[in-house]
């Protein structure tokens, strides 16, 4: 039966390998929170910029309408739907 040992050499090698293995993981941990915060900020921009769209559609819509004189046809859940959006602004 023979018996392998390691040398200071190897030994050395594998505890610098350890180390250094576990910084990258600690670099990693120090930035996750700065990457969510970043994902968190570009979905707050992304809606934002939905609504902004969203407002901006129906404000231009508005105006053609009324400088065309031309009836607002809108479907007969409009009004409902309205109320609900005012009613979950004011709740939030």
């Amino acid at each position: 039966m023979k018996i392998f040992r390691i040398s200071n050499k190897y030994t050395n090698l594998y505890y610098t390998v350890e180390q250094n293995n576990i910084r990258i993981v600690d670099e990693f941990t120090k930035a996750q929170p700065q990457c969510t915060q970043s994902i968190s900020n570009l979905q707050q921009d992304y809606v934002a910029a939905g609504k902004n769209t969203i407002q901006n559609m129906v404000s231009v819509q508005k105006m053609l309408a009324s400088n065309v004189n031309f009836p607002m046809m809108t479907p007969q859940y409009t009004d409902e739907f309205v109320e609900i959006e005012r009613d979950h602004r004011e709740h939030s």
